[in-house]
């Protein structure tokens, strides 16, 4: 009988700053001076991210993920700097969706062929951020279409004791004022204001003024079309003649001493480990599935519940979003469905769901959990034994994620079988491909693949894995 097939998914963001912080649980500002004068292109990023790191204990395994990154000027010098560093293995994903971008850096950077720098050319909307310890966005916000579910991602996404650094340009601007002239726009910086504020995030603002060498003097040279593409998100060639000949106008009024002078905010958004008291019904073992929180949910602090079993059991969101993407059917059976993590992706993903929990308080923290995302009516509750319920269900697919044994499972046995689960799946799989196409079951890492065939069943075991961390194993079973 052939092994069945393993696949990886797709790995689907003049004037003066405040400074902003959580301290005690209230949020104080203080003013900062004015904005830091500099003067060049954007190794200016580079260099602030590395001081903000220097005389830090980083991570063994350091991952920085660099949304937006453009040609690299911005990930050259983090790489530069952080090459430097003894002991510490570094992984740099480079996510920009330009090929023509990330050609121009592999063409010109000596760090572009290195192992640790890991391309993905793609839109960010489609990337699924992998645990990090830093997340650059640089300028980049203001072009991704929903920047604020970019920025729940970051917040997902980051480490405990993780850094993300948003950098966008400040209202107060000569260049932003130059642009809204010809095209008026709200701009991105007070998007990103509202949201932290709104989310209670531990954060700094940082101004930054920077002096842009371009003037008059550029127009119809690669470095002013590159200009005109960045700000209209269009080939200059294709822009209109007439706004074209306004924007050099423009730039004529308020070019001096060389250039325009842009003036930016960096904000910081620190993820402090431990930062926030863990719940006190919650046993001390429970620490580091409380620091992660946010990956299994992002929007945690507007009153996600859940228990000791739900929070080591719940799935990490971006995955489970994978898995409702991946997952065939408009009608899905979740059996085993705890605080709802899998259910709510489901749900997102614009399916109905059948949503079957033994547990009744556990269910009712799913519930809860929905209402927060907003699908509370795609999905439908209910209370009882899955292995009970499955034939009078009428469902096109199911999910099952069924108990390991506790989050000391790998502890106990260096190969998982169909016997440690302390229900055995098997006959669920029969039962549900009885009544519907496609089943698909999530079990440990360290379950023998080749193992996991059952009967005649079409077999697919895909991986669930952010950056290089694998979580678990996806088995889709279909008939044959």
């Amino acid at each position: 009988m052939p092994r069945p097939a393993v696949i990886n998914p797709p790995q689907l963001r003049t004037g003066c700053h405040r400074r902003c912080a959580l301290i005690g649980g209230l949020l104080r500002e203080t003013a900062l001076p004015c904005f830091t004068r500099r003067s060049g292109n954007n190794q200016h990023v580079a260099a602030h991210i590395l001081a903000k790191l220097a005389g830090r204990s980083l991570e063994q395994r350091f991952v920085v993920t660099d949304i937006g990154a453009g040609t690299g000027i911005v990930a050259d010098g983090i790489l530069h700097g952080l090459l430097q560093r003894e002991g510490m293995t570094l992984e740099y994903h480079y996510l920009e969706p330009s090929q023509t971008s990330v050609d121009y850096f592999r063409a010109h950077s000596r760090y572009a062929a290195l192992p640790q720098v890991i391309f993905h050319t793609m839109p960010v909307e489609d990337y699924l951020l992998p645990p990090s310890d830093l997340i650059v966005v640089s300028q980049a916000l203001q072009h991704i279409a929903n920047p604020l579910e970019t920025l729940r991602d970051i917040v997902s996404a980051l480490k405990p004791g993780g850094l993300a650094l948003i950098v966008v340009t400040h209202p107060e601007s000569d260049e932003f004022t130059m642009l809204n002239r010809l095209a008026p726009r709200n701009g991105i910086y007070p998007q990103v204001k509202n949201f932290l504020s709104k989310q209670g995030l531990d954060y700094e603002e940082v101004g930054v003024e920077t002096l842009l060498r371009i003037t008059p003097a550029d127009r119809d040279t690669p470095e002013g079309d590159d200009l005109l593409a960045f700000y209209f998100l269009r080939p200059t060639h294709t822009l209109p003649p007439v706004l074209k000949e306004d924007f050099w106008t423009g730039l004529a009024e308020f070019a001096r001493d060389g250039g325009v002078m842009r003036k930016e905010a960096f904000f910081w958004i620190g993820r402090e480990i431990g930062g926030c008291t863990m719940d006190s019904s919650l046993p001390p073992e429970a620490r580091s599935y409380w620091n992660s929180r946010y990956m299994t949910f992002s929007r945690w602090d507007d009153g996600i519940q859940t228990d000791w079993q739900g929070l080591y059991s719940v799935k990490p969101e971006v995955l489970a979003l994978q898995l409702a993407a991946n997952l065939p059917g408009k009608v899905v059976l979740n059996g085993f469905c705890g605080i709802g993590g899998c259910a709510i992706a489901l749900a997102r993903s614009g399916k109905k769901v059948l949503a079957v929990e033994i547990d009744e308080r556990r269910l009712e923290m799913a519930r809860n959990n929905a209402r927060i995302y907003g699908v509370e009516d795609r999905i439908t509750f209910i209370h009882g034994d899955v292995d009970e319920l499955i034939g009078s269900l009428h469902y096109d697919a199911a999910f099952f994620d069924p108990p390991w044994g506790g989050p000391e499972y790998h502890q106990r046995k260096s190969v998982f079988g169909w016997d440690d689960f302390p229900l055995n799946p098997k006959p669920l799989i029969h039962a549900a491909l009885a009544r519907c196409e496609t089943v698909v079951l999530a079990v440990p890492v360290n379950f023998n693949v080749a193992d996991l065939r059952v009967d005649e069943y079409e077999l697919v075991v895909q991986k669930a894995e952010m950056g290089q961390q694998l979580w678990w194993l996806n088995a889709f079973y279909r008939k044959s």
